[in-house]
């Protein structure tokens, strides 16, 4: 069996929205990376525009899955230019590898490296992060992770309990607990995703984590509420309708937020929103026209 991947080279705040289009589509997964590395001695900073592959399974049903999806491009397309798609045809022992090479070292911050799990670590001084993430978000490429990688450095505290919601590929708890959280709670709506998380979290060696399958309502549930700290990669809508849903209830008083997954233009009503369920803003910082946004609960909030 061979698959057809195509690559879509699009802009950083297209990516995840198209993903989510392509994905009923795509068999073999959707991987998104960056399409450059900017050089900086043996390692680098993730730059350009992202590339996205997706991998169509090469069957009897090839020409009617591609038809879908050229139709899906199609209406993308009328809500925000795209370019064509290329198509490659994969054979099966490659597809779920051939993204890697294009996936390499990358510096985030002043403490934290991203390194693909099957490269040797190219800098000991750092804190390394090993990742596999097979077809989950998270490789440190996106903007959106790398802001929240870089919030985590300033403001976790050693002995925090963290919460990752829409853990992913599991980069965000790894690094958490790599910078001193006590334990973190990984919680993701999508179960493929759990099994490359732990397989992350092995990789690196570190203990202290726990990933389950689940929603927002999943999580107040559960026994670790309230945290020190909540992180919260996840689009802006998706977001919004979190904090109407008592988001906030899940970080004790005088905890912080990470929230990312924001464009510029949906931060307003999004700092509104926070600031009326009892959230002071401390800081806002945008990269690449995404924003990470740190949000400390008032003492007085419960």
């Amino acid at each position: 069996m061979n698959w057809l991947e195509l690559t879509l080279e699009i802009e950083n705040e297209l990516a995840d929205d198209i993903a989510t289009a392509l994905m009923p589509y795509m068999e073999g997964g959707v991987s998104i990376t960056s399409s450059r590395i900017q050089d900086d001695e043996s390692s680098g900073h993730a730059a350009g525009p992202m590339l996205l592959r997706a991998y169509i399974r090469g069957d009897e049903k090839l020409e009617e899955t591609r038809e879908k999806i050229e139709r899906a491009l199609w209406f993308l397309g009328r809500i925000h230019p795209l370019p064509e798609p290329t198509y490659t045809w994969i054979p099966e022992q490659e597809w779920q590898t051939s993204w890697r090479e294009h996936y390499h070292p990358i510096k985030v911050g002043e403490k934290l490296m991203i390194i693909p799990a099957w490269e040797t670590l190219p800098d000991p001084e750092k804190i390394s992060i090993l990742i596999d993430p097979g077809m989950a978000f998270g490789t440190g490429a996106h903007p959106t992770t790398r802001l929240c990688l870089t919030a985590l450095e300033s403001f976790l505290q050693p002995g925090d309990r963290v919460a990752d919601l829409g853990a992913g590929s599991g980069i965000l708890s790894i690094a958490a607990r790599k910078l001193g959280a006590a334990s973190v709670d990984g919680w993701d709506i999508d179960p493929g995703t759990i099994a490359v998380a732990e397989r992350n979290a092995a990789l690196n060696q570190v203990d202290g984590l726990h990933f389950s399958t689940g929603k927002l309502t999943n999580l107040l549930q559960s026994p670790g509420v309230p945290y020190d700290l909540l992180l919260a990669n996840i689009l802006a809508h998706v977001l919004t309708e979190m904090i109407d849903e008592e988001l906030v209830t899940a970080i004790r008083p005088g905890g912080l937020m990470i929230m990312s997954g924001i464009l510029s233009e949906q931060l307003p009503p999004i700092l509104k929103k926070l600031e009326l369920a009892g959230m002071t803003i401390l800081n806002v910082i945008e990269a690449e026209s995404w924003i990470v946004v740190v949000a400390k609960k008032l003492p007085s909030i419960k």
